[in-house]
């Protein structure tokens, strides 16, 4: 939101430059930033025009004369506003415009021009270009432009957080400003309005999705251009003039912060408010021209029968207020919030007045809001109220009292505010409340619906007196001092250990759409409340983020990846909240080259050996824990491969699955990958380690060549070796495969396994080592049909 600072001086007293004003206004949780005409133009001054005639050489240039108080200027001018006798912005040789936009003398189709005419888009007021700036008649030539008019388009951006719909108008910025500076606020006098007629007006509510309605007519207004002053005050907070009957409704909505809205009385057939629900396939165009097609979630303002506004967002255009408008109907409401926040979203609009409503506009603002527009009307456009307020308030709002302890706020803050000074907060931000020796009993205003607990209400303290102001105690602590709190410190060598394997981490979308969150083969869990088909479930597996991550790669690029993630992942396994389940998983995506070529090198292919590589030398190499592999089918793999660590099943690995790519419609190629359940694993790393003596006496290696079957794998073997070991061998390794049909046989291979034997208390000899390779033999053999080769 944009508020003009001027503006603000009609509440408060403002004694801050631009930058100050700013900076006091984040303190206290309204983030602004100075935005439109800077405080200080140097050398751009008032400028008066004494004569503008045709260019010689140019028709739609204009040749002018200008006096700046002190000299007359000739200037080249090709706006087509410009005349004799106006005030304009002048900007002399070597003033600096802002954008750092810098006025040299020029020749202009060969005629001098000796500075520059501004528009209001030259001075960063509006995005105005089309003709120069007009100035009113009583400034004089030669003052400094900002000191003699441009102040009042100073101007602050606010960003409005979702629990301050008080902030939503000068008036509550101004109620801030002077709550935290100590300064008088100047509340806004509004007069109750007289009918002067006999009119009637009915007004009636479906439900309670508006829980108060005013409503009045007004005759004999007048549409036409509103005044300088409210043309000028809008243009300093952002808004454009249209009429002074649509200017009217945005000054109220700017200065008070209540949405209000104009009908134009005439175009109701059935002369009557009716507030209810859309039927279903009903639709309604909008005052931007834009058909909506509505079903039960959206309020409408109707006649009676026909839809004629959108409630909380937008008016229809069928009872737009046009030139020919006489007579006004006024609407004044307060709309659900959740109501009117579902209904904007659903038809993705988003405008001034549901900003307001969706975050909780005031309740007995509709009566302040309804008399501020009828006065206007009556002043700017000749109006006369003749209905009477018709003030339909079926459930009257009350706001329950909030019970503030000294000791609790004491205690939250960690600093002691003296009573006086809290009590003197409390009045300024316009709480009704009432001290004793232990606490105040506090009742919150109608325009604050976010206070509702007394965290709130010690919050609101806490940026009155300040966070900057609150000095910080050292000698607090709590219950992580002596301990580690951070979740993450368990998975950071995990992390560390791939990022070291060259793999880079990503974070993917955990919502996915159904057909993504149902490949796994388990239930997701749905959203409530889904943006949108794409994202209505809960993700049940990492590897479909990374595949589109490693397609995204492809396309741009970058064929060669090692991908991995660390997070979580829902299953839905029974109805209800209780049948929700969250793992934390643990997957990658390796594709492409391993090593490229090279003058040193050859290149190699990333493949499930190099994938098998990586998790061993995490798991084995790192942790020493049991690593193996069991070939077992899996969904999301091809060629899949269980993994076991410590005999416990915590995942699976192989080639990506094509179903998975097809369904996924992806670009992947001998694209392998893995995914792991961390709880079980992240149990284990948490065991006592128990560390052994180190061996002192000589290994001893023996090559063992077993010639079996192609399709035998030598994990079991390697396995069955060590089993068989008798505590003698401390590792054996497959170093060499040999496969020759006339030296060893059709489908034979030849595997070379490498043994060490060690004893932690003799050096072995002959006669200690060989009984268990003869033993090897002989088991390997009857097991696996593996014989000794000769």
């Amino acid at each position: 939101m944009i508020v003009s600072i001027e503006w603000l001086k009609q509440f408060v007293a403002i004694e801050e430059s631009p930058e100050e004003l700013a900076d006091l206004l984040s303190k206290t949780g309204l983030e602004a930033e100075v935005v439109g005409v800077p405080h200080e133009l140097p050398g751009i001054v008032v400028g008066h025009v004494e004569s503008a005639i045709k260019h010689p050489d140019a028709d739609k240039l204009k040749l002018c004369t200008v006096n700046d108080g002190k000299t007359v200027h000739q200037v080249v001018c090709g706006a087509p506003n410009v005349d004799a006798g106006q005030n304009i912005a002048f900007a002399s040789i070597g003033s600096v415009l802002p954008g750092n936009f810098k006025i040299k003398k020029a020749k202009i189709r060969g005629v001098e021009s000796s500075g520059m005419i501004c528009s209001e888009k030259e001075l960063q007021i509006t995005d105005e270009h089309e003709g120069i700036m007009v100035l009113p008649d009583n400034l004089n030539p030669g003052d400094d432009f900002m000191s003699a008019y441009g102040y009042k388009y100073l101007s602050l951006e606010l960003d409005i957080t979702p629990n301050r719909p008080d902030a939503f108008s000068h008036q509550g910025v101004a109620r801030d400003i002077a709550a935290v500076t100590n300064r008088e606020f100047k509340h806004l006098s509004i007069d109750s309005v007289v009918s002067k007629g006999k009119e009637t007006l009915s007004i009636s509510m479906e439900n309670d999705d508006c829980s108060r309605y005013i409503g009045g007519i007004v005759k004999n207004v007048k549409v036409g251009p509103s005044p300088e002053w409210l043309v000028e005050i809008l243009k300093a907070a952002g808004q454009r003039s249209i009429n002074n009957l649509v200017d009217i409704s945005n000054y109220v909505l700017l200065e008070m912060g209540h949405p209000t809205h104009i009908f134009d009385y005439d175009k109701l057939d059935q002369k009557e408010i009716l507030v209810r629900r859309a039927k279903k396939g009903e639709t309604l165009t909008t005052l931007d021209e834009a058909k909506h097609k509505l079903n039960e979630t959206h309020l409408l303002i109707t006649d009676g029968k026909i839809p004629i506004a959108l409630a909380g967002i937008m008016g229809g255009l069928n009872t737009a207020v046009s030139e020919e408008t006489k007579t006004v109907l006024i609407e004044s409401a307060y709309f659900d919030p959740v109501t009117i926040r579902k209904s904007a979203k659903s038809l993705q609009m988003s405008t001034d007045a549901s900003k307001r409503f969706e975050r909780g506009a005031d309740p007995e603002g509709t009566i302040g809001g309804f008399c501020r527009v009828v006065s206007l009307l009556k002043e700017l456009a000749g109006g006369e109220l003749v209905s009477g307020m018709v003030d339909v308030y079926p459930k009257k709002f009350t706001k329950s009292e909030i019970n503030l302890r000294r000791s609790e706020l004491d205690l939250v803050l960690g600093y002691h505010v003296e009573c006086k000074d809290v009590d003197r907060y409390l009045e300024a931000l316009g709480f009704d409340h009432s001290y004793t020796n232990i606490d105040w009993t506090c009742t919150p205003p109608s325009f604050r619906p976010d206070i509702e607990r007394e965290i709130d209400v010690i919050e609101e303290i806490a940026r009155m007196v300040g966070y900057d102001s609150i000095p910080s105690d050292e000698n607090i602590n709590g219950v992580f001092r002596y301990d580690n709190p951070d979740s993450e410190i368990t998975i950071d060598p995990i992390r560390g250990t791939f990022v070291g394997f060259g793999f880079h981490q990503i974070y993917s979308n955990s919502l996915q759409n159904n057909i993504i969150a149902g490949l796994s083969g388990k239930t997701p869990v749905k959203m409530m409340n889904p943006l949108s088909r794409e994202m209505a479930l809960l993700r049940t597996s990492l590897l479909p983020g990374l595949m589109k991550a490693a397609d995204f790669n492809i396309k741009n690029g970058t064929p060669d990846l090692r991908l991995f993630e660390l997070a979580n992942v829902h299953e839905q396994t029974e109805d209800g909240f209780d049948g929700i389940h969250e793992y934390r998983h643990f997957a990658g995506i390796v594709m492409g080259d391993n090593q490229g070529q090279s003058v040193h090198s050859s290149v190699s292919h990333e493949d499930l050996f190099s994938l098998k590589g990586y998790l061993s030398g995490l798991f084995s190499e790192k942790y020493k824990m049991r690593f193996e592999l069991r070939r077992e089918d899996h969904p999301g793999f091809d060629y899949a491969q269980t993994i076991m660590i410590n005999r416990q099943n915590v995942g699976a690995m192989g080639r990506l699955s094509s179903d998975w790519i097809e369904i996924m419609n992806l670009d992947l190629e001998n694209a392998f990958g893995f995914e792991i359940i961390l709880n079980p694993i992240l149990n284990m790393m948490g065991r006592k380690k128990q560390y052994n003596r180190i061996a002192t006496f000589p290994k001893i290696q023996r090559d063992l060549n077993l010639v079996m079957q192609k399709s035998q794998e030598v994990g079991p073997i390697v396995n069955l070796i060590l089993k068989k070991g008798n505590n003698l061998i401390q590792s054996a390794n497959p170093i060499n495969v040999f496969i020759d049909e006339d030296a060893l046989g059709k489908g034979l291979k030849s595997v070379t396994f490498s043994i060490e034997f060690q004893h932690n208390k003799k050096t072995l000899e002959d006669k200690d080592v060989t009984p268990v390779i003869n033993d090897i033999i002989r088991v390997v053999e009857k097991e696996f049909l593996a014989k000794l080769r000769l």
